[in-house]
C-alpha cells in the first residue's frame, strides 16, 4: 500500500490505502454513548468484535482523476472533457480552481457482506457497531487521500479548496445550497477508472455502501 500521490493530469489511477484503525471509544460515542466508563461490559464487547472485524475485512481504495475545470458559472461547472456538474455551490468553492481532482472512495464491500450476515443472524448489535466502525473508516481514509493529494499540490505551487460531494449542502449567502446526489453519474463519468471497485445504482446510491465521492479543486498559489 503507497502512502504517496503520484497524480498524472488526465490518467485515472486506482490506489489501496493503509487499512484504518477506528477507535472503540469512538464507536460508542457514535451510537450515543457518552458516558463510556457506564457503558455494560456485553455492549463494549460487541463493539471491539465489530471494530476487530472491521480491520479484519476492510480494503480501502481510492479511485482519481484530475481533470481540467473549464468553465463555472452560477449553474454550475463544465470539468474535464466537457462533463457538466450543476450546482451554484461551484461559482462559490471552485471558480478560482484551474483542476480538479475527481475521486470515488470505499471501505470494501466485504463490509457490505458482514454487516448483512450479522443481520441475518440477528447479532444486531454488532452489525450496528460495524457500520460505525466502517463509516469512521471511511473519514480516515478520506483523510489519508487528502494529505497525499495536498502533499502533491503544493510541490505543483497550488493549494486545495475544501471536498465537495454530491448529496451534501454547503453554506452560500447565508443559506444551505445543495449538489444534488443525482450528480453522482457524471462525477463517476470523471473518475471513468474500469478498475474501481465501486458502482452506481439508478437510486445514485453507491455500491459498496460505505463509500464516498466527491472533489477538491486546486488553486494557483
Amino acid at each position: 500500500m503507497s502512502t504517496t500521490l503520484n497524480l498524472i493530469r488526465g490518467q485515472a489511477t486506482t490506489l489501496e490505502l493503509e487499512i484504518p484503525q477506528p477507535k472503540l471509544d469512538g464507536i460508542l460515542k457514535i451510537q450515543g454513548y457518552k458516558n463510556l466508563e457506564k457503558v455494560r461490559k456485553v455492549i463494549r464487547a460487541s463493539a471491539l468484535t465489530a471494530r476487530d472485524k472491521f480491520i479484519e475485512k476492510t480494503k480501502p481504495v481510492v479511485s482519481y482523476r484530475i481533470v481540467n475545470v473549464h468553465s463555472v458559472d452560477s449553474n454550475g461547472a463544465v470539468l474535464g472533457n466537457g462533463i457538466h456538474l450543476q450546482s451554484e455551490i461551484f461559482k462559490q468553492y471552485l471558480s478560482q480552481s484551474v483542476e480538479a481532482v475527481v475521486f470515488v472512495l470505499t471501505v470494501g464491500r466485504e463490509i457490505d457482506e458482514q454487516t448483512i450476515q450479522w443481520m441475518d443472524e440477528e447479532k444486531l448489535v454488532e452489525a450496528l457497531f460495524l457500520e460505525s466502525a466502517a463509516w469512521l473508516g471511511v473519514e480516515d481514509a478520506t483523510k489519508q487521500f487528502v494529505l497525499m493529494v495536498r502533499s502533491w499540490a503544493m510541490q505543483q505551487s497550488m493549494r486545495m479548496t475544501r471536498r465537495l460531494g454530491p448529496g451534501y449542502s454547503y453554506p452560500i449567502d447565508g443559506k444551505q445550497v445543495m449538489w444534488d446526489l443525482t450528480d453522482q453519474k457524471p462525477l463517476f463519468d470523471l473518475v471513468d477508472d474500469p478498475d474501481m471497485p465501486v458502482r452506481l445504482l439508478e437510486s445514485a446510491a453507491m455500491l459498496p455502501k460505505m463509500s464516498r465521492s466527491g472533489l477538491f479543486g486546486l488553486i494557483p498559489t
